[in-house]
């Protein structure tokens, strides 16, 4: 949906991109939980139930998400020279996909 839905620019657009988007889901998908398609953040990761447990699991909600982030960022500053990272929600998402590459075997980013 990024591909279409980020060129749009008016509110109603977006409304109205959601809905069709949700009623061609609904078609194709009979059985599709409709909570689960709404669901934000749509992120799924290797760390979603926290650092040390690689499990590919849903994201339950941005406020976990950034807290394990900062936690494992903090981790990172004891050990080496540290970074100062600002987690806005687009780093955090752009986390997500480059551990999503680097746990894949033979992942790529092409």
């Amino acid at each position: 949906s990024r591909v279409y839905r980020d060129k749009l620019i008016d509110d109603k657009d977006m409304e109205s991109y959601d809905k069709l988007q949700l009623d061609i889901a609904k078609k194709v998908f009979d059985d599709m939980d409709e909570e689960a398609f709404k669901a934000d953040p749509l992120i799924f990761c290797h760390f979603a139930g926290g650092i040390g447990e690689p499990k590919y699991l849903a994201v339950s909600g941005w406020d976990s998400l950034k807290k394990t982030l900062e936690e494992a960022l903090e981790n990172h500053n004891e050990v080496n020279a540290a970074m100062n990272l600002v987690l806005f929600e687009d780093a955090i998402v752009h986390v997500c996909r480059i551990n999503r590459i680097l746990e894949s075997p033979r992942g790529n980013a092409l």
